[in-house]
């Protein structure tokens, strides 16, 4: 449920208001544009106050239960909804009750303003409107965009220049690092740090000096606890639209595309190149100097050591195009279920 505690509740708006802003047609009728909505809840707790929504892969769901003000819908489902029920209709459901859910709700991020007990080196430049929360640091030369949000304790290092619009979530450490507009970095998100470079000999390893950056571009928001190593030489870079989950790795000189997704605990070595749209599930490796061509997507738990062509779907260790893999999973399954010799013998031996 949605708890006042921690989300700033915004509203009532009118169906036609919401509809408009999810480009949705409703039930034909003024007094049902007129009629107004005060939250979104979930399909299965909905009252006669709420928006809901119900996805077309809900097979599950019974329509017929709706006991909200208005649903969401495809136009497939929408006959199926009660008569009580306001249909507004969408090509894609989910998507538009996202965007109904963020016009209801914002979150509590704490006071606003600068905290007297915030650390803002004066050389350091901060915009408009901006939050800066107690113990967060900003060092000198740092640049920091207009309706910037900087939570508690995170650290803005030297030079570092943050675009408009973005959330700095608590305990954030930002190095060599240059932000685009409207960046989300969760808490405890790690960026410009050393990559992992070093050169070995007799003596041991010598440490590769790290002396590249950390671009990345606008509506890029990385989840807790990841990382992003800087470039050794040439920089490493999140393309515009990039989403990464929590406890991600990104090597250093890494170039990762537009509107790519990248999954909890995804690894990437150093020097790897994502076109855009790629997509990697939980736990995906590759290996450094790997290329991923666009709109590839790479199944969970793969390996990635070689190149993967565009628009290919891969799965397994090594990873291989996801028909084959299926197949080889199939064909072990098989030889597991099948009885040699030797286990005749010991069913035998076992049995007398």
């Amino acid at each position: 449920m949605v708890d006042d505690a921690f989300f700033v509740r915004r509203g009532p708006f009118g169906l036609d208001e919401i509809g408009a802003a999810i480009g949705a047609r409703s039930r034909p009728g003024p007094s049902d544009a007129r009629r107004l909505a005060r939250g979104v809840a979930s399909f299965s707790t909905a009252g006669p106050e709420d928006v809901c929504f119900l996805g077309g892969g809900a097979s599950s769901i019974d329509p017929r239960a709706c006991r909200a003000l208005a649903c969401i819908v495809n136009a497939e489902n929408e006959s199926q909804l009660p008569e009580a029920v306001i249909p507004l209709v969408c090509a894609n459901p989910k998507l538009a009750f996202a965007i109904v859910a963020e016009m209801f709700h914002e979150s509590r991020d704490g006071a606003r303003g600068i905290s007297p007990a915030a650390g803002i080196h004066p050389t350091s430049r901060v915009g408009a409107d901006c939050s800066i929360q107690a113990g967060a640091n900003v060092a000198a030369r740092a640049t920091i965009g207009d309706r910037c949000n900087i939570q508690a304790n995170a650290v803005i290092g030297e030079g570092v220049s943050i675009g408009d619009d973005c959330f700095i979530g608590a305990n954030v450490s930002l190095s060599h690092a240059v932000l685009g507009n409207r960046v989300i970095l969760h808490r405890g998100v790690c960026v410009g740090q050393d990559g992992f470079g070093f050169v070995s000999g007799r003596e041991g390893h010598v440490k590769m000096p790290q002396l590249g950056r950390v671009l990345i571009g606008d509506d890029v928001e990385v989840g807790a606890n990841s990382t992003i190593d800087r470039g050794t030489l040439e920089d490493t870079t999140i393309g515009d639209g990039t989403k990464i989950d929590n406890l991600v790795q990104i090597g250093h000189n890494t170039r990762i595309g537009r509107h790519c997704l990248l999954c909890s605990q995804v690894g990437v070595a150093g020097s790897a190149v994502l076109g855009d749209g790629v997509v990697l599930g939980g736990q995906v490796g590759i290996a450094d100097h790997t290329t991923i061509g666009a709109g590839a997507q790479v199944l969970a738990k793969s390996g990635v050591s070689g190149v993967i062509p565009a628009g290919e779907k891969y799965a397994g260790i090594p990873a291989h195009p996801v028909r084959e893999w299926y197949r080889t999973v199939a064909a072990m399954w098989r030889l597991g279920k099948k009885k040699g010799p030797r286990d005749g013998a010991r069913a035998k031996s076992e049995s007398g």
